[in-house]
């Protein structure tokens, strides 16, 4: 009998992930590291019915934000005044990392922490260092 039962909440709780954390604002939000069932399904039937690119009606952005933020999240980004093309980006970054692409915006960041003054090519520094060393 033992094959035959198997406990998700056990093993579900063992394989935990660390939540996502972002800032808006100057308030911190957090979602799961993974989105609810229901949201993908909403958001697959909306683009199956409108393409990749048709734009979410404001219904299907409400449910879609309170799907992925929760509600009382959703609802303080409202009364903070995030405009829609704030969560058009905001959304958009989340559902990057849901579906584990890393956005061009975070590539060009993570690049100009980790190379900072360094020339492409050669790895040296590309600032002058002293006068003679140009002579």
């Amino acid at each position: 009998m033992s094959g035959k039962y198997r406990d998700f909440d056990a093993f579900f709780a063992e394989a935990h992930e660390e939540n996502i954390t972002f800032k808006v604002k100057g308030r911190e939000y957090t979602i799961p590291p993974s989105p609810s069932l229901g949201a993908v399904v909403r958001l697959d039937k909306i683009r199956r019915s409108k393409g990749m690119d048709g734009a979410l009606s404001e219904l299907e952005l409400e449910q879609m934000g309170i799907d992925v933020l929760g509600k009382e999240q959703f609802e303080q980004m409202i009364a903070d005044g995030v405009t829609i093309q704030e969560f058009e980006q905001i959304f958009e970054w989340i559902w990057s990392l849901y579906r584990g692409v890393e956005t061009s915006d975070e590539a060009n960041n993570d690049q100009k922490k980790t190379s900072k003054s360094t020339s492409s090519k050669s790895g040296r520094s590309s600032k002058q260092t002293s006068k003679e060393s140009t002579e």
